[in-house]
């Protein structure tokens, strides 16, 4: 693990409300469709999912996950709202096929906002 300090980020994203778990993983797996359908989906794009709400605390019909890709300004309009991710300091973590960052404060995961970052592959 390593400690990054990233700028803000403007994603391009879809949006789930409901309970955290498996529509999450579908939410992705449809929104990497999207993207590649739409020839946007390369070796290089950065794909955020974020949790943008604590369990703990928050009803599952109203919690909320996003899925966007980073934008970097080459891309083509893709029919999707855009919105900016503040920057700060993540905790990066390497795994097989992922690469994997969750934003901290203070040395702690915010219980605001939770973040998985990874640069998704080619599904060709």
């Amino acid at each position: 693990m390593t400690i990054e300090k990233l700028g803000d980020m403007q994603i391009a994203y879809m949006r789930r409300t409901g309970g955290y778990g498996e529509g999450n993983r579908q939410l992705m797996e449809q929104f990497k469709r999207y993207l590649g359908e739409r020839a946007l989906l390369r070796e290089n794009t950065t794909i955020l999912g974020i949790a943008l709400d604590d369990p703990a605390q928050i009803p599952e019909d109203r919690q909320r996950y996003d899925v966007g890709m980073i934008l970097t300004g080459r891309e083509a309009p893709c029919g999707l709202p855009v919105r900016t991710i503040a920057g700060g300091r993540w905790a990066v973590f390497e795994v097989p096929i992922q690469k994997r960052a969750y934003q901290i404060s203070g040395g702690t995961f915010p219980n605001s906002q939770h973040g998985c970052l990874w640069t998704a592959r080619d599904p060709s």
